[in-house]
């Protein structure tokens, strides 16, 4: 699964850290500020996560249960649910955006350990995989053209 550069995730690691390990409410512009980083982290790590889930993992696998189901109620809370009225609000709001996150990057690191365990290594994307096997057919195609072919050219009328 591609990964967030470095950089990335310690920001978001001391986001989450930051807000969960608050006993009470930083300032409002701390909250408003690690509601939108924690709300950009969720609407690009959801999506990775899913997918990677659904690319890796059977139908009826557990984890991919579970990745799929923490990635939709992250994309529900980051976007269908606000922070309502008031700092405590506001705070209890990011409080479960940091949480969610928090279990976004659990599965993440489940999803990498998955793909290194696979036999063949990790399994390319799907862009990668056709270019693979484009060239693969391709280089087929060059080989067999060696051989006697016959072309054939329509003529559109």
């Amino acid at each position: 699964m591609p990964s967030l550069r470095r950089s990335e995730e310690q920001q978001i690691e001391s986001v989450i850290a930051l807000i969960l390990g608050a006993v009470t409410s930083p300032p409002a512009g701390a909250v408003d500020t690690a509601t939108l980083k924690l709300r950009r982290f969720i609407d690009t790590m959801a999506s990775r996560v899913k997918g990677t889930a659904r690319e890796l993992l059977r139908e009826d696998d557990p984890r991919r249960v579970a990745a799929e189901k923490d990635a939709n109620e992250a994309i529900y809370r980051a976007k269908c649910v606000g922070p309502g009225d008031g700092l405590e609000s506001a705070f209890t709001y990011c409080r479960s955006l940091a949480t969610i996150a928090q279990d976004l990057r659990h599965h993440a690191k489940v999803l990498d350990q998955v793909a290194e365990a696979r036999p063949d290594g990790p399994r390319p994307s799907r862009r990668t995989a056709c270019a693979q096997e484009t060239a693969r057919v391709n280089g087929a195609m060059a080989e067999n053209s060696r051989c006697s072919t016959v072309m054939v050219t329509r003529k559109w009328t």
